[in-house]
Order: C-alpha cells, then structure tokens, then sequence
C-alpha cells in the first residue's frame, strides 16, 4: 500500500513544518482581500436587513434574518469554496446579532439590578452581570451558527470561483 510522503521543512527553529503548514502562511493577498470584501459586504447586509425585517416583521423574525442574509452575502461574494463561505459567514452573523442581544442583556441587567435593591451595590452588580453576560454570550453563538448556515448557503449557491 503506497503511503503519501510529507516534505517537512526546518527554518532554523526546533519545530519542523509540513507542507500544509506552508500552504497556509502563503496565502496570497487577493484571498485575504475578498475575505475581508465579502465579511464586511456581508455585516453591511446583515445590519441592513436586520433594520429593515424588523420594521415590516416582529423583532425576532428580524434578529433571525439577518445572521443568515448577512451570511448568505458573504459566502456568495467568497465564491463556490463551501467551507470559506462559512468562515466568513460566521463574523456577519455574530455581529448582526449583538443589537437585539445587548438590548436583552441590558433589559435583564436592569431589572435584576432594580429587584436587587435591599442589598448591598457590589453584589447585586455581580449578581446582575452574570446572566448578562450569559445572555450575551448565547446571543453571540446563535448569531454565529446562523451566519455560518447562511455562509454555506451563499457559497452553494454561486458559480463563481473562490478567489486564487
């Protein structure tokens, strides 16, 4: 059974490289540029729609959209390359989901902090900060996972190439 061989390269330091470790340091700057292209082309669209969904539509129909709009935007402009489309899905998507999840956060934050009353300032912050902070936290995650969804969706729906 033939075995594939693995050129391993030393640049003077104790850990060798492979090829694979190589490839990855040699990415040209057009790929660099049309990821950066595509993720904020698609935080612009995942804002946008976010805004106007939520206008015409209830809020969560809004929050839900614009991860995968935004998503969707950034893995079509990535190209065909299903695994960059969800990269660069995943940044539009978590950002897209910060407004409606810091306004939540915030809204738990406050009223936690306003039943707290009786005790003493520092622990009811502390008290209040943490399920905030979850809050934000799971808001983020559930943004991303939709993002990178809608990334994969816009990669496999274009035809053009990912960028060389």
């Amino acid at each position: 059974m033939p075995t594939k061989s693995r050129r391993i390269q030393t640049d003077g330091s104790d850990s060798p490289r492979t090829d694979a470790s190589l490839e990855k340091e040699a990415q040209p700057a057009s790929k660099r540029v049309a990821m950066f292209f595509g993720t904020l082309v698609g935080t612009g669209i995942s804002i946008l729609s976010l805004v106007l969904v939520s206008y015409f539509e209830p809020l969560a129909v809004g929050v839900l959209a614009g991860p995968i709009f935004g998503g969707f935007v950034a893995g079509y402009f990535r190209g065909n390359d299903i695994r960059q489309g969800t990269l660069v899905g995943i940044v539009p998507g978590a950002i897209a989901s910060l407004p409606a999840t810091v306004l939540v956060a915030f809204l738990l934050f406050i009223s936690l902090l306003w039943g707290m009353g009786s005790r003493d300032f520092t622990t009811s912050l502390v008290i209040a900060l943490l399920p905030a902070g979850i809050v934000l936290l799971i808001g983020a995650v559930i943004g991303a996972v939709l993002g990178l969804a809608g990334g994969a969706i816009g990669a496999r729906a274009t035809d053009r190439p990912a960028p060389t």
